[in-house]
Order: structure tokens, then C-alpha cells, then sequence
């Protein structure tokens, strides 16, 4: 979560991370006279996608959308916090002109910590660690192939051990299974796993299958992450591997291995340049005798002035199945962003910190899926903060 505190208005608004003030304080009245801090990040976006060409049956079309990440904790003394995160998205595939179509909202993550520097401990509703593309790839749609091998959504045990000693190294065990509590469940869009545009479902049950579906504590990731190395100041690095047992009869068990590293490289006092790289083998990919191999490049260019330039790109390789389509696929794109709190709302952000964190960005991609491609440009209008 991000270091941030604020002032009291209401413990159930700090733990969904929608509080309505700014700054930093302590709630001092917990039970006990233990210190309650607690905290929380928005990020609002408002986004528009248009294809360029026809794939198959499917015509061009606009899709317009809104999304809505929402993160809060609170930190009860010093051992133990509760951290949680609400997402508001589309939760089916869109294949015709839509506007704010197929969204819910749903509890990505709820989880308590207990903390013992510097190891943690923690429990809930978790999104075990695996790879950091499908998060930190830059561009409009960096993360999209990326995105196919995150793990959400699971409910499990992990513990964290910080190790300092040539920068920070964080050790991290992990063992889940995919919630199917009343926590799955979903607000507003309530698809069935049935649907085969589905993206999520309205609640997952054991009966609907899929890798780490397994109703047991019986699938583990296991992480290396570092950070603030020596020398090659700001290098980052990335190392893991995840079991994810297959949910019913005939799904086979998907083994994954991932290695990424990226590196903040400044050029000058406001410029920066940021290359990253991240490769995923799995085999038996999403339960098939599908094998897949993931290979990630990104390029982030912060020009100044509240301007910065990307570059992207993911190659998917997908072999080995009898039953399945085996293709090489590609994603390739770029893009701009401009920092509006920096320019034209500067005034306004000097003087209503509501108008600071607000950006827009506009890219294009090309992407090869199963032999067709597909042509698309966008925009996103983003707006976040701290509270």
C-alpha cells in the first residue's frame, strides 16, 4: 500500500479507500488508546477505444468505458493493518459500438497483515506475486498480453521477508486458491461463467473449473523482487514461479517461471529514460496441453514539462496443443501522456488539490491474435490521489 495517512472521518470509508480528505493524522481513539492510521489511493479513468479494421465477423467499433481502482488500509498499532481493493470495469469481451457497457464493481482484495520487521505475514482475499508487466509495462496498452498471466483474485496465506543487503530483496511464499466466497460476487454486471465473452463472472463456483479452482490450499508462488541496488541506481528486477493445479477432471496442472528487470535511468534533471523487459514460459497453460512463452519490452521515455513517450511490445508464442489454435501473436504499439496538472490546470492545482494527478494520454497498437489483426487507437483521461 502507499504510505499515506489522513485524517478521520469514518473507519468503513478508510478500509475501501474512499475517504473524502487530505493530509496526515491519527485516529487515537482505538480501543485500548491504540493509534489507528489509515489511509487510501483513487485512480479514475476514463478511457475510448477505436478499431480500424474488421476481424472475422466483427466490424469496427467504438467502445467507450470508465474504470475505477480503489485501495485503502488501516493500520491498528504497530503489528497489524488491514488493507482492501475495489475495481469497477468491464466484465465481458466488447465487440460492438458500446458506452459504459458491461461494468461491475467487485472486491479484488481484502486481507489482514501482521508485521514483524522484516517479515510479514497475511491472509484474505490476496493477488499472489507473479511477474510485474501486467503492472508497470508503460503505454495505453503495455500491459495488455501481459495481463494474461496475473493472478487476482485468490484466497490464501503469504509471508514477505525484507532482506537489506545490496539494496533491497524481498522474499515472498505464497498458497491459494481461486474465491469462490460470497467476496466473488459482483454489483451492477453479474455475467455467467457460461458466457463466452465473459471476462469475469458474476460469483465463480468450484463447479466452473479453471487452474488454481481447486477449493484447496494446493497451488504456491514463490517471488524474488528487488530494488534500490547500488551502482546501477534504479534497477529493478523480478524473479518467480507459480503452481496453479487444475480446478476439475482433464485440466492439467500449469507450472509458470517469469524473470523481468527494469531500470530508471535519468537524463538530466527532469528527463528520464526506462527500458523494461519481462519472459513467461508456462506449460500446460490455463489447464490445456497449451505451453505458452510471454517476452515483454517496454521503453519510457519522461521528456519534461509533464510530456512523456512510450513504447511497447509483447510477443506470445503459443505451442504444443493437439486440441488448441498454436500461433505466434504480437502486440506492438506506442504513445504519449501529458501531465495536465502541470499545464493547463497548474493554476487550479496550486490552488484545489482535487485538480492535481489529473493526465491524458492517447496511443495506437497492433495486435496479431490466433493469425488476424486487429488495428486500434485511444485515449485515457486519468485522475488519481492519495488520501
Amino acid at each position: 500500500m502507499r504510505p499515506v495517512r489522513t485524517r478521520a472521518r469514518g473507519f468503513v470509508c478508510a478500509v475501501v479507500g474512499l475517504l473524502c480528505c487530505e493530509g496526515a493524522a491519527k485516529a487515537q481513539n482505538g480501543p485500548g488508546g491504540m493509534d489507528i492510521v489509515y489511509g487510501g489511493f483513487v485512480e479514475t479513468r476514463f478511457k475510448g477505444d477505436q478499431t480500424l479494421n474488421r476481424t472475422g465477423d466483427t466490424g469496427r467499433f467504438n467502445n467507450t468505458f470508465g474504470e475505477v481502482e480503489a485501495e485503502g488500509y488501516a493500520n491498528f498499532g504497530q503489528y497489524f493493518s488491514l488493507n482492501s481493493k475495489l475495481i469497477f470495469e468491464q466484465v465481458r469481451e466488447i465487440d460492438r459500438d458500446s458506452f459504459f457497457r458491461d461494468e461491475a464493481l467487485y472486491v479484488d482484495q481484502l486481507y489482514g497483515t501482521l508485521h514483524f520487521d522484516p517479515l510479514r505475514l497475511y491472509g484474505g482475499k490476496i493477488h499472489p506475486h507473479f511477474g510485474r508487466a501486467w503492472d508497470i509495462a508503460p503505454g495505453l496498452y503495455g500491459t495488455d498480453f501481459a495481463e494474461d498471466y496475473e493472478n487476482v483474485e485468490k484466497l490464501g496465506f503469504g509471508a514477505a521477508y525484507d532482506i537489506h543487503a545490496i539494496g533491497v530483496h524481498t522474499v515472498t511464499v505464497e498458497t491459494f486458491h481461486s474465491d469462490t466466497s460470497f467476496l466473488s460476487n459482483s454489483l451492477f454486471t453479474r455475467p455467467d461463467a457460461s458466457d463466452p465473452r465473459t471476462l469475469r463472472p458474476k460469483q465463480l463456483r468450484r463447479e466452473n473449473g479453471g487452474i488454481a479452482n481447486t477449493g484447496r490450499f494446493n497451488n504456491f508462488t514463490m517471488a524474488l523482487d528487488g530494488s534500490r541496488i547500488p551502482g546501477p541506481a534504479g534497477l529493478g528486477y523480478t524473479l518467480g514461479y507459480a503452481l496453479q493445479r487444475g480446478g476439475n477432471e482433464g485440466e492439467l496442472d500449469e507450472r509458470s517461471f517469469v524473470a523481468g528487470a527494469w531500470w530508471e535511468i535519468p537524463l538530466g534533471a527532469r528527463m528520464e529514460f526506462v527500458p523494461l523487459v519481462e519472459y513467461v514460459h508456462q506449460k500446460n497453460r490455463q489447464g490445456t496441453d497449451q505451453n505458452a512463452d510471454y517476452l515483454t519490452i517496454g521503453l519510457e521515455f519522461g521528456l519534461g514539462g509533464g510530456w512523456t513517450a512510450t513504447g511497447f511490445g509483447t510477443l506470445r508464442d503459443l505451442s504444443g496443443s493437439e486440441t488448441l489454435s498454436n500461433s505466434t501473436d504480437h502486440l506492438v504499439g506506442a504513445s504519449i501522456m501529458h501531465d495536465l496538472s502541470a499545464t493547463v490546470l497548474r493554476a487550479l492545482a496550486q490552488r484545489d488539490p482535487v485538480f492535481r494527478g489529473i493526465t491524458l494520454e492517447v496511443g495506437y497498437k497492433h495486435e496479431l491474435v490466433d493469425h488476424e489483426g486487429l488495428n486500434t487507437v485511444g485515449f485515457e483521461l486519468k485522475w488519481e490521489r492519495n488520501f
